[in-house]
Order: C-alpha cells, then sequence, then structure tokens
C-alpha cells in the first residue's frame, strides 16, 4: 500500500480477502482498490457471498479534511434479483457534516433508495425506500442450509433539529414468506411465514376501523401478521 494524503504523488491500495466470518454470515470473498491522488481517486469494492455479490466504484477527493465525490456504480445481486444504480449519486463527509444524496438501485421489479444529511450541533435526517426485494437479502452470507423466499417491502425515515429529539417512523410489509433450513438428522424443514405488516413510529398509532394489531406498545409499534405454521420436511 502506498498513500499520500498530502496529495505530492498517487496513491495505490489493495486489499483482497477470503472466506470472511462476521458471526453466522461468510464472505467467500472481498477485494477493495484504491488508485489516484488524494485530491482525485477512485475506489473499487468487490464483494462475493452466498447468493449475493456486490461491485461498487467511487471517484472521489479529499482535500481540507473533506471527502466528496460520486457513486459512479454500485451492482446488487441477490439471488435472481439484479439491483443496478439508477443514476450517479453525490456524496460528502467532513467532521462537520455529511450528505448523501438519493442513491436509488432498480431491478426488474425492485427498487430501494436511500438518502440523508447530518450537521454537527444541527438538524439531521436519514430516509430508506425498498420494494419487491427479494426476502433472500437477509439470508445473504448464511449457509446453504438456511434459505429465505418471498418479497420484502419498506419504508423508513427519521430527522432531528438542533437540540430537540429525534422523530421516525417505519413500516415493513412480507409476501409469500417461507423459512428453509436444515436439520440436524439432513431434512429440509420449511417454515411459511406468509404475510403481514408491521408499523413503528414515536408516537402511540391511531388505529382505524377494523384494524386488530397483534401487539401494540407504549413506543407506537403496531404489528399484524399471519400464523407462522409449518410445513413438513422433505428430505435433501
Amino acid at each position: 500500500a502506498k498513500v499520500d494524503l498530502a496529495d505530492r504523488s498517487a496513491s495505490q491500495v489493495q486489499v483482497s480477502a477470503s472466506a470472511l466470518k462476521f458471526g453466522m454470515r461468510e464472505l467467500n470473498s472481498l477485494d477493495v482498490t484504491v488508485d489516484g491522488r488524494a485530491s482525485a481517486h477512485q475506489v473499487s469494492v468487490k464483494a462475493d457471498a452466498e447468493e449475493a455479490s456486490l461491485s461498487l466504484r467511487v471517484d472521489s477527493g479529499y482535500a481540507d479534511e473533506n471527502l466528496s465525490g460520486t457513486v459512479n456504480k454500485f451492482d446488487l445481486n441477490l439471488g435472481d434479483a439484479h439491483l443496478r444504480l439508477a443514476s450517479p449519486t453525490r456524496f460528502a463527509a467532513s467532521r462537520e457534516q455529511a450528505e448523501l444524496e438519493q442513491l436509488c438501485l432498480n431491478g426488474a421489479v425492485e427498487r430501494t433508495c436511500a438518502q440523508g444529511e447530518w450537521r454537527r450541533a444541527g438538524p439531521w435526517k436519514v430516509a430508506l425506500e425498498a420494494s419487491g426485494l427479494p426476502l433472500k437479502i437477509l439470508g445473504a452470507g448464511l449457509p446453504r442450509q438456511s434459505q429465505y423466499s418471498g418479497v420484502l417491502s419498506l419504508h423508513a425515515k427519521a430527522s432531528a433539529d438542533a437540540g430537540k429529539r429525534w422523530i421516525g417512523e417505519a413500516q415493513a410489509a412480507l409476501a409469500d414468506g417461507v423459512f428453509r433450513y436444515q436439520k440436524s438428522n439432513g431434512k429440509i424443514e420449511s417454515v411459511t411465514v406468509g404475510s403481514g405488516e408491521a408499523h413503528d413510529h414515536d408516537s402511540r398509532p391511531t388505529l382505524g376501523r377494523g384494524t386488530t394489531p397483534e401487539t401494540s406498545g407504549s413506543n407506537g409499534c403496531t404489528c399484524t401478521c399471519s400464523t407462522v405454521r409449518p410445513v413438513p420436511a422433505t428430505s435433501t
């Protein structure tokens, strides 16, 4: 590795690793490359796991303790879903503030977007939207013996003004969820989660007519889900 933050010469960093484990999850391979001067360089990241892979490229510059640039490539593969960056996305970060413009990944039917903004001793906000995501995202990096199927949609946002408590809300919807795992005897057990919704916000919920949540907490959390029912085990 060769690093020159003073911008007098080009920097080169290359990191490669394999069989990285984080609890039950495992990365088959990880490659990170940084090439160019501090003021104008390119960062590339490639990662591969069971049922998932990532390819990321960022063009950025560092000067006066400020990092800014553009995400020009973001490919994310989750099983049969292939998400690609909708358009180049700007970002900036320093000790005093950070900002990510709306970053969206689109697939055939999948879409996910995220953006955020933070100021030291000032306001901040973050937002996440996702629809049509395969539930396999929860099993990324897990061994083949644990598999998920179904579709997940998410909506979440949070914000705060300077000196005030943060507020936020989140919603999640699951359709046709199924979890499969391998038992100690080698057979595959399937658990059908089904479909349902969950909502969470910072105040007590106001329920509409006919709504019967299974849980309701003082933090404003409500949840409506289908009953989990096991499917007879089948041999591998």
